[in-house]
Order: C-alpha cells, then structure tokens, then sequence
C-alpha cells in the first residue's frame, strides 16, 4: 500500500510533537472521506490542525524558501467551527518533493497559535485566504497572510512545534 503526502507530512508534524519528554494524548476528530481529515485533538484541550506543501519557491529572496498555504472557505469554516469547542492551532508542514538528506535541513514546521492565525488571516472572511512561511538560514520563520504582509511578518520560532507545552499536558 502506498503512503499518500497528507500521511507523510501529518506524520511528520505529530512525531514532532509526540517525541518530547511532556506526555500528549491524541486523538484523529472523526470526519467524513470528502473532508479534509487535518484536525487532531490533543489531550483533550485543544486542536491542532495540520496543512502540508511539499512545493516552495524561492521568488521572494534567492536564500529563502517560500510555501503557500491556502485555506479555501471549506477549510475556513471547518477552523471556524472547531474554533467554537476548543482552541485551534495550525500547524504548516513545509516539505519538499523530493525528500532525502539535502534536502532535510530545508523543510520545517511552522506551529502558529491561534493568535497568530488571526493576525495572518481572518477565517470569517468568506472567501479564500493563504499564508506564506518563508524559511531563511540562521533566522526565525517569517509568517505573512491576508491580514499582514511580507513588509510585515510574523517571526515564528522553527521549532516551536518541538516547544510548545501543550494545554493539558
């Protein structure tokens, strides 16, 4: 049976996660096939929603990776609904094609709280909304969405995922 990309890079940000010296429970939110199966509850406290791209660009500066992430009005309003049992963060798998160990130092997690969501897009908007996560050497992930702009990005740890206490842990 083949591995599909949602199972790559969702593994990919929950081994992140799990494999710390804090305990975390998880649990799959059950949905339908036609869904997007992205959201996981952790110790029964908060959501952690996962998108992956596994398609950077480097239009934006030649040292950088840059991925897309977009967030369709499906997507919005199952955040948004979740949004109304419990905190929702959004964890933006940034992969590569081709994996192997060139490119492993290259690919990153960017967890964003859900503050942080709200400052890079509005999930009430009513229409499609995307982040961008650029990846630099040697600085923090810069974040940049609907809301604010590349003049103005939010700076996210890179292992902030590896970091975060989760609530109820």
């Amino acid at each position: 049976m083949t591995i599909k990309d949602f199972e790559l890079f969702h593994g990919a940000a929950l081994t992140k996660l799990l494999r710390n010296d804090r305990p975390v429970s998880l649990r799959m939110i059950e949905t339908t096939p036609a869904e997007s199966w992205a959201a996981y509850t952790l110790n029964d406290e908060v959501i952690l929603y996962i998108k992956h791209s596994k398609s950077p660009s480097t239009k934006t500066r030649k040292d950088a990776l840059s991925w897309y992430f977009t967030f369709s009005e499906k997507h919005l309003n199952e955040i948004k609904k979740m949004r109304g049992d419990k905190e929702v963060f959004i964890a933006l798998v940034c992969g590569k094609n081709k994996i192997g160990r060139a490119a492993d130092n290259q690919m990153c997690i960017c967890l964003l709280e859900p503050k942080k969501v709200d400052q890079c897009i509005d999930v009430n908007a009513g229409k499609t909304q995307t982040i961008t996560v650029q990846h630099s050497p040697k600085i923090q992930l810069q974040v940049w969405g609907n809301k604010n702009s590349a003049e103005n990005p939010l700076g996210i740890a890179s292992n902030a995922i590896e970091a975060w206490e989760v609530p109820g842990s």
